[in-house]
């Protein structure tokens, strides 16, 4: 069985596959009578795209399973890859030869194969051993992302803050980490007295540091510092005073791949406030950061080296 998730549709068919073995090995080594079977796979997950061949015996028990990955722009090579760790797993001798170069002699009826028990299903190309050294062709290097987010924030700002997130970073494997700019703003504001309002803004650097958890999904450790601005307006005596904000804190982030390398994500946090900023009036606290800032963000990324 050969599965091409729809992030992946544009990658090598399953005919692909066995004209790139059968060219290999110098004949077809695929029936349907074969007593093992191979399912092949192919998806796209967090920018890039990851190969799985498992092969199952008459028993329906695995028997060997190899796993490699790509940059979504050499899904060809890939599929190259795999193909040739299918051939080796069926024929390591001849696999093993460089690709017969054609012939400048006259055309001859090649000398039947010798008979070979069936390797696998016509369905499903074989499994290639855990040792296989195509593995080491599949690529395994990182790549940068860069992305644009919608954010917002309640509990670091009077009032509900909403506002912008850029970042940039590097994944490589199932870790990732980036630098990001964030910028928020008191969507409404606070009222103090009777029709006064107090506002306010976030602006600085951040970091995260993510880790891949399941499929789509990742669990990461946010740090964020910024100048914060608190401003009051329709009072007797208006102020703008700014201090310090350093947040900390998780974040859990889904991403749904898209087609061209392209990725929606989505995420929620949680951030310590370290730096708990009090707005004064009239020699009065009329607001104080809350310990636990919660916030959300929803944008889109893309890869790219």
């Amino acid at each position: 069985m050969y599965v091409r998730s729809a992030s992946a549709e544009t990658c090598p068919a399953e005919v692909d596959l066995r004209l790139w073995v059968m060219a290999r090995l110098g004949y077809d080594p695929f029936s349907p009578q074969a007593s093992r079977v191979v399912v092949a796979r192919i998806d796209a997950q967090q920018g890039a795209l990851h190969g799985n061949v498992e092969l199952v015996d008459a028993q329906g028990l695995t028997s060997g399973q190899r796993s490699m990955t790509s940059r979504p722009e050499r899904c060809a090579e890939l599929a190259r890859a795999m193909a040739l760790s299918i051939s080796l797993a069926i024929d390591p001798e001849r696999a093993s030869q460089p690709p017969a170069l054609p012939a400048a002699a006259p055309r001859q009826e090649p000398a039947a194969a010798p008979p070979r028990e069936p390797a696998a299903s016509a369905a499903a190309p074989p499994t290639p051993p855990r040792d296989a050294p195509a593995a080491r062709g599949a690529q395994q290097d990182g790549h940068f992302f860069a992305g644009a987010a919608l954010a917002s924030s309640s509990g670091a700002l009077p009032g509900f803050g909403l506002g912008g997130l850029g970042y940039l970073g590097f994944r490589v494997s199932r870790l990732a980490v980036s630098l990001e700019g964030r910028g928020l703003e008191s969507f409404v504001g606070r009222n103090v007295g009777q029709s006064g309002r107090l506002s306010g803004s976030l602006l600085g650097p951040g970091a995260a540091l993510c880790g891949e958890a399941l499929r789509e999904f990742s669990g990461c450790l946010v740090a964020f510092v910024a100048a914060q601005r608190l401003t009051s307006s329709a009072v007797a005596e208006p102020k703008a005073s700014t201090g310090l904000f350093v947040g900390l804190g998780p974040r859990l982030l889904w991403r749904k791949p898209l087609q061209a390398g392209l990725g929606l994500t989505l995420g929620l946090e949680g951030l310590v406030n370290l730096s708990r900023n009090t707005a004064r009036l009239s020699n009065a606290d009329v607001w104080t950061a809350w310990p636990v800032s919660a916030g959300g963000v929803l944008g889109l990324d893309t890869h790219f080296l």
